[in-house]
C-alpha cells in the first residue's frame, strides 16, 4: 500500500492536464462517503482509488453544492480528516495527508534550475533576446543583456534555443546547472 501511494506521488509531476475542473452537483444529507464518491464518480466518469484501510467509507457526509468545480467539493468532502486527494492520468487518488510534504519535496526535486549563457560561436558576443523554451510545455524564457538565462526544468528535459537569423539548437538536460550554447548564423556549420 506504502509503495504504491508512493508511486502515485512520484508520478505526479508527470500529470498536466488536470480533472478539477468539472463541474458537479449534489445534494447528499447523511450518506456514506462511499456513495458520495460513487456520485462523484458517475456525474465525472472518473475512477477514484483508494485504501478501504486508510477511508472511512461509513462516515456520513452532507453536502449541497451546484455546477462546483471537482477539486473544491473534493475539499470540502475531506474537510476534517486526514485525507488529501491527487489527479493523475485521469485518475482521482485519496490518502492519508501525511504524504503532501513527500509529494511537496517530489515535485522540488524533480524540477531544477538551469542557469545557461548563449553566445554567436564566430566572435563570442552574448546573444540578447534569444528564445530559450522546454520542448513540449509553454515553459520560457529569453537571454538577457549578457546573454545568460535561468529556468527550472525536469531531468531529461529538451531544452531549445533559437534566435533570427541562428540555427536552432536542442540540448537534452540532464542535471548540469550551467549550459554554455554557442548559436551558429544560418550560413555556418557547427
Amino acid at each position: 500500500m506504502k509503495l504504491t501511494l508512493l508511486l502515485i506521488v512520484l508520478n505526479l509531476a508527470n500529470s498536466f492536464a488536470s480533472v478539477y475542473s468539472q463541474k458537479v452537483s449534489l445534494d447528499l444529507k447523511n450518506v456514506k462517503f462511499e456513495d458520495a464518491i460513487n456520485e462523484l464518480s458517475k456525474q465525472t466518469n472518473l475512477d477514484f482509488a483508494y485504501s478501504k484501510e486508510v477511508v472511512n467509507l461509513n462516515r456520513l457526509v452532507s453536502i449541497n453544492v451546484t455546477n462546483t468545480d471537482l477539486k473544491t467539493v473534493l475539499d470540502r468532502l475531506l474537510d476534517g480528516t486526514q485525507l488529501l486527494h491527487l489527479e493523475l492520468n485521469g485518475k482521482v487518488y485519496l490518502g492519508p495527508k501525511a504524504l503532501q510534504s513527500l509529494l511537496d519535496a517530489t515535485i522540488y526535486v524533480q524540477q531544477q534550475k538551469l542557469t545557461g549563457t548563449i553566445t554567436d560561436a564566430t566572435n563570442g558576443e552574448a546573444i540578447v533576446g534569444a528564445n530559450v523554451i522546454v520542448e513540449g510545455t509553454t515553459l520560457g524564457t529569453i537571454s538577457d543583456e549578457n546573454g545568460k538565462f535561468t529556468l527550472e526544468v525536469k531531468n531529461g528535459a529538451v531544452i531549445i534555443i533559437s534566435f533570427l537569423g541562428f540555427n536552432t539548437e536542442r540540448v537534452s538536460f540532464n542535471g548540469e546547472t550551467n549550459l554554455g550554447i554557442k548559436l551558429y548564423t544560418r550560413y555556418q556549420k557547427p
